[in-house]
């Protein structure tokens, strides 16, 4: 018996393409055709990380420099305008005295921040702003007033610009300075700071030095009182008249004091409070009298020096005896005469 079994096909049918293959060179198809398209996310992480470091800055340019005043009694105030620009303006109230041996300029800066964005600027730190001085923490000179130039603003917007930050134009800035009376000489210096708030809620900081010279209070010496031998009588032999700055007056050889004014001259000098000073006095002076008779008055002195120092109000009495040479028979009469004093600080 014979099993007819039915004939095999040649070749077999191949099974259809798997999708995970399919999937694979359709993927494998697209990587390789053109370049890959740029990821958009890194693009927008790196745009709002530009946006986040613009933050509002202060670019100091220059410092203020306030000059060179000479102060008197009371106090007097100081006004560095920040206007005209370049350059500002000073002026003085009495007895405060402009001195122009030291440079004068408003502050400078310029406000930075994000385009279109409004800003505010404010004194930073202590509200008194106040000048340190070269022997220490004291005296000190308060600043009573700050101002702005051009516009006088103190808050305003950024101007607009395709960039990711603008700046402002210049900025000045000036001062009112109350110095005080008599204040020390030398440099005083401050530091002014200064901040800056945006709309967007950022703070940027500056700092502007500030410098003020106080020259020294020119030297005076006025006079309080004449310097009196009084009355005496001669004798047949030469003598003198001996006059101390302190008021006690003694004669020798043919003089006879007799009871009348005499005294020391006084003078009172002022000046720089604390100064120490030298007093000059002349080698001698003539007294001129009746029918061209003289006497001489020689070894001035003084009370005190010849170096002394004012005080904490810048001042000191100074009080000047002499010695007068009398002739043998001097011809009576009033004489009288002059000479000069001068102080000088050391």
């Amino acid at each position: 018996m014979f099993i007819k079994y039915p004939a095999m096909p040649s070749s077999l049918p191949s099974p259809p393409p798997r999708p995970a293959l399919a999937a694979l060179a359709l993927a494998v198809a697209l990587a390789g055709s053109g370049p890959a398209p740029a990821a958009p996310a890194p693009r927008a992480r790196l745009a709002a990380a530009g946006l986040a470091a613009v933050r509002p800055s202060i670019q100091v340019q220059s410092e203020v420099q306030c000059g060179a005043v000479i102060p008197g009694s009371p106090q007097g105030f100081l006004v560095l305008n920040p206007f005209p620009i370049p350059g500002g303006s000073r002026t003085a109230t009495p007895p405060l005295v402009l001195a122009e041996d030291a440079s004068v300029a408003p502050g400078g800066f310029t406000l930075s921040g994000r385009p279109g964005a409004r800003w505010t600027l404010s004194l930073g730190g202590p509200a008194s702003v106040q000048f340190r001085g070269p022997q220490g923490p004291k005296p000190v000179i308060p600043v009573a007033q700050v101002t702005l130039g051009p516009g006088g603003a103190w808050t305003g917007s950024f101007p607009p610009g395709p960039g990711p930050a603008s700046s402002t134009p210049p900025i000045a800035l000036g001062l009112t300075v109350q110095v005080p009376a008599l204040a020390r000489d030398g440099l005083y210096t401050a530091l002014l700071p200064l901040e800056l708030r945006d709309g967007d809620g950022g703070l940027g900081r500056g700092l502007l030095m500030v410098s003020l010279q106080v020259d020294r209070v020119p030297m005076t010496l006025s006079k309080t009182a004449d310097l009196a031998f009084g009355s005496f009588l001669t004798g047949s032999q030469p003598g003198r008249v001996v006059l101390a700055p302190g008021g006690a007056e003694t004669a020798s050889g043919g003089v006879t004091l007799i009871p009348s004014r005499a005294g020391p001259a006084g003078f009172l000098a002022t000046g720089t409070p604390q100064a120490r000073f030298s007093i000059a006095l002349p080698a001698s002076a003539t007294l001129a009298g009746p029918g061209g008779h003289t006497l001489t008055a020689t070894d001035f002195t003084c009370a005190p020096g010849p170096h002394a120092q004012l005080d904490a109000a810048g001042q000191q009495p100074v009080r000047v005896g002499a010695t007068l040479e009398v002739a043998a028979s001097q011809a009576p009469g009033a004489y009288s005469g002059s000479f000069i004093v001068s102080v000088v600080y050391d």
